[in-house]
């Protein structure tokens, strides 16, 4: 076995003892003629060795001669394949017989790093982890340095990490690890298998940037296809790809579990990786698995299964519940590896909980001397439990606990591991995993030439860094993009018309008991024909150095686009704007048809901003523009007046009490003007919290005919706004987020 690397020789004794551990009872006969037949075999080559009494004698007083310490040797891997052998007939009794052949080749080869493996492989399968790493050890400190033997070690001290979340077992093998790379001149000039563990404790640590680097140090020292090594690669991409899910960066995410794929084929002991990332089966109710099974194109089946969950319409090209789930298979690939003998981590049953919710929220482990009984004749002496908290509304959370066996090496659900329906977009995003808001409206407007425009507008609240807590130390001053998908009906599903990228790129400050900032941006798409339309938005922040901090989705809702009149008088849509300059010239004009001029400034051309929030804090400044179309032009001149009103809701949504506005700029009497462009201040909010009705009329009093356009707000209080985004619910500074932070530095590679 010593003819391949590390990793490969572990992995093919892991293979070996995970068939044993498969084992329940005796073979049947028929399974045990060939492992019969091989026993007589090595019995007979052990005859042939003719090692007599005296041979042994001087093997235990170390004094062999030269040739009979060969032929011990080669006795030894006879004892290795006879032990192994017995343990492959499931017969306790010769279990017992095999580990004794095994503990034998130890003494008859005692410098043999595969004799050692394979003994404490042994001791591992028997539950003796204390007994596994300190033969480990010693074999270390008598033989030195030997790279099978030190990775198996510092697996082994990891282990308790995984099962008992012991802290100083995972610091144990990041710092044996240490030693490994020191030896052969630092991380930097380590090979790639010895980064990839690297990168798997430092995901543990929850060390993501310093995990990240030593995932890259894989591919770039050795790890990559061209080395040949496309295990460690392959789990490379696979961490990476991880990351970036958990950093919701899911078009990189994608590129990374593609290679995965790409690499993980060539690769026999990563077979079952391959088939969980291809073919989700535990997601599926039983009728799902049950057309998968029968569909002659299965591959066409996951597609469209994964088609039909997409929870992000603003990304036609990602499959973000896809690329969930992949992280959730290198989840429990990672962090349950090597805890149940007999399967790999995403078959355990706490792997498969990961599969269905993602990484818990909460990992416990319970020791022997908070154990329970689970039934009245067997008493579990260790257990771990899964805690989730789950989205809203109304927020719940769910508990799953797992009982281990006497050795330590199974851990079984006590609850039922399926559902009515899998959970397929858990959001773990925003500022400490609270989900930003992206606020949308959609305002229709006239063309010049006819037809209709649609604009769509975004906005967003940002905390700023020099308030008090809870928003301290969350200043955000990277980009702020929306991804649209604009959406029309086609069949019995909705297909993609038009996509496109918004930056909010116009930032208005709020002054108030906490400063606040918004962000603001509008993507404008003209419209031949009316008809139902849907708009799809995600709205993806990265700070200054390009990581995802949050992202907020909406799928939105279908709606129906009418189109204007050509002779009556109309209106656009009633715009709420962030603010309204004090520079704005509402007198200019521009000939919008050939004789034909439009009066007031331009929503687009006067680069005003649309705000898209309807709620207002107190003390922010109330301003709209409106658009009224066909005004009569009888004797050449235009006569139109404004009338502008804001009414109190009640709680049932009836007027409570109206305010009415007047003054010289609310009438419009000049000739030639076929459209009146209208914005509007009503000056600072010093109006009451709750819900009001802003109602704007537009009278031709050339034809005495009226328009009528209205929007609904709210005013709120700035702790209102600090409830609604979630902010009050930030861990204290210097929390979880610092430490995590502080420990990727300090694990960062020197």
């Amino acid at each position: 076995m010593l003819d391949v690397d590390p990793p490969h020789a572990l992995a093919r004794i892991d293979e070996i003892f995970r068939q044993i551990a498969l084992l329940d009872g005796v073979e049947p006969d028929w399974r045990l003629a060939p492992v019969e037949a091989e026993i007589d075999s090595i019995r007979a080559g052990m005859e042939r060795l003719h090692l007599g009494v005296g041979s042994l004698f001087r093997l235990r007083l170390g004094q062999p001669r030269a040739e009979e310490a060969e032929l011990f040797r080669r006795a030894a891997n006879l004892q290795l394949r006879w032990g192994l052998a017995l343990m492959r007939t499931g017969d306790v009794s010769r279990r017992i017989w095999g580990a004794q052949r095994l503990r034998e080749a130890a003494r008859w080869d005692p410098d043999s790093p595969i004799t050692l493996l394979i003994l404490a492989g042994c001791q591992e399968i028997g539950g003796f982890w204390l007994s596994e790493r300190d033969l480990l050890d010693t074999w270390a400190r008598e033989h030195g340095p030997n790279d099978a033997v030190d990775l198996q070690r510092l697996r082994k001290r990891e282990r308790p990490w995984k099962v008992e979340r012991d802290l100083a077992a995972l610091q144990g093998a990041l710092s044996l690890g240490s030693e490994m790379a020191d030896r052969r001149g630092g991380w930097g000039a380590a090979p790639g298998w010895l980064n990839l563990e690297h990168a798997r404790l430092l995901l543990q640590a929850d060390s993501l940037q310093a995990a990240e680097m030593a995932a890259r140090l894989v591919l770039r020292n050795g790890g990559d296809p061209g080395a040949g090594d496309d295990l460690s690669a392959a789990q490379a991409e696979l961490l990476l790809g991880l990351i970036t899910v958990r950093q919701l960066d899911y078009p990189r995410a994608d590129e990374h579990f593609r290679r995965v794929r790409e690499l993980a084929v060539r690769e026999p002991s990563l077979t079952g990786l391959v088939s969980w990332m291809q073919v989700p089966w535990d997601l599926w109710s039983v009728r799902e698995q049950a057309d998968f099974d029968i569909d002659p194109d299965r591959s066409a089946w996951v597609d469209r299964w994964w088609l039909q969950h997409d929870p992000v319409l603003a990304t036609p090209l990602l499959r973000e519940n896809q690329l969930e789930y992949l992280g959730r298979v290198a989840e429990a690939w990672f962090a349950l590896g090597g805890v149940d003998l007999a399967v790999p981590g995403p078959l355990t049953d706490p792997g498969q909980v990961i599969l269905r919710f993602g990484r818990p929220d909460e990992w416990a482990f319970i020791a022997a001397a908070g154990a329970f009984r689970a039934d009245a004749n067997r008493q579990s002496a260790q257990a771990m439990s899964f805690s989730y908290r789950l989205p809203g509304p109304p927020p719940g959370s769910k508990q799953i606990l797992f009982l281990g066996n006497a050795a330590g090496t199974h851990f079984s659900a006590l609850d039922s591991l399926r559902g009515p329906e899998w959970p397929n977009w858990l959001p773990r995003y925003g500022f400490e995993n609270l989900d930003d808001r992206l606020n949308t409206t959609t305002e229709t407007l006239r063309r010049p030439a006819g037809g209709i425009r649609l604009v769509f507008c975004f906005d967003t609240w940002l905390p700023e860094y020099s308030v008090r807590y809870p928003l301290q130390g969350f200043r955000f001053d990277g980009e702020a993009r929306v991804r649209t998908a604009v959406l029309r009906p086609h069949g019995t599903s909705p297909s993609l018309w038009r996509g496109g990228d918004v930056v909010l790129d116009h930032e208005s400050a709020v002054s108030g008991e906490w400063p606040l900032r918004r962000r603001s941006g509008v993507q404008v798409l003209d419209l031949d024909e009316p008809g139902a339309v849907r708009l799809a938005t995600q709205l993806v922040l990265r700070d200054a150095a390009g990581r995802v901090v949050t992202m907020a989705v909406d799928n939105g809702r279908e709606f129906s686009v009418e189109p204007f009149s050509d002779g009556g008088l109309d209106a656009s849509s009633l715009v709420l704007l962030a603010e309204l300059p004090d520079t704005l010239d509402h007198r200019q004009e521009r000939e919008i048809a050939p004789g034909c001029l439009a009066s007031g400034p331009d929503l687009l051309r006067s680069h005003l901003v649309p705000r898209a929030e309807p709620h207002f804090l107190q003390g922010e400044e109330l301003a709209f523009y409106l658009e009224a179309y066909n005004l009569s032009r009888e004797h050449d001149t235009a006569d139109a007046e404004l009338s502008v009103v804001v009414e109190h809701l009640d709680r049932r949504g009836e007027i409570d009490y109206s305010v009415g506005t007047g003054g010289p700029t609310l009438t419009l009497t000049r000739p030639g003007v076929g459209q009146w462009n209208i914005a509007r201040s009503l000056g600072m909010m010093s109006l009451d919290p709750g819900m009001y009705r802003l109602r704007v009329n537009v009278y031709d009093r050339r034809v005495e005919r009226r328009v009528e356009r209205t929007v609904d707000f709210q005013i709120d209080t700035t702790a209102d706004l600090v409830e609604r985004c979630g902010w009050d619910r930030l861990p204290l500074p210097g929390g979880s987020a610092f430490r995590e932070s502080r420990t990727a530095e300090d694990q960062r590679p020197r």
